[in-house]
């Protein structure tokens, strides 16, 4: 009876550990940039995003069978997608990391983006992560053109003699 017992004990906490692996992804968002940041465009912009899914990224390290990615592109697309790479953890959550390159903002005023989150145990796609303000996605990057130019600055100061 004892090992009976115990058996079905085994069965019921692996049936339970299961289902919390099989989950789907809880919640993503935090993506930073925030919709309207300005950026210059004589360097990439690094996008981070977070993902939760209970029992998975709540451990240490990167979650399995989790992944994420950045799209980018002008408003209403065409979109180029890039893989983010795991960062590290925040709290509960895994945090990822992509980066728009500046030759994608050469030329522009504007860029927009977004993230996904992948989960490969059950085949879905959490969409319509949020930014850190609460802000729906696609998200825009205001570009600031930079000169391609150097320029000398000289400087004048007049003090006073006892100075």
């Amino acid at each position: 009876m004892k090992r009976l017992l115990s058996i079905l004990f085994a069965a019921a906490l692996l049936v339970t550990m299961t289902g919390v692996a099989q989950a789907t992804i809880g919640w993503a968002g935090q993506i930073w940039p925030v919709n309207g940041t300005t950026v210059s465009d004589n360097a990439g912009v690094g996008v981070y995003f977070q993902i939760w899914k209970g029992g998975v990224t709540d451990q240490a390290g990167q979650g399995a069978g989790i992944s994420a990615t950045l799209y980018y592109g002008p408003n209403g697309g065409p979109y180029t997608s890039v893989a983010m790479t795991y960062n590290t953890d925040v709290g509960n959550n895994d945090e990822y990391t992509g980066t728009i390159p500046s030759s994608a903002l050469q030329g522009l005023s504007e860029i927009w983006f977004y993230c996904d989150a992948y989960d490969e145990t059950d085949m879905t796609t959490y969409t319509g992560a949020q930014d850190q303000w609460g802000n729906n996605p696609p998200f825009q990057l205001v570009i600031t053109q930079t000169l391609g130019q150097d320029v000398t600055v000289t400087f004048f100061m007049c003090m006073p003699p006892e100075g």
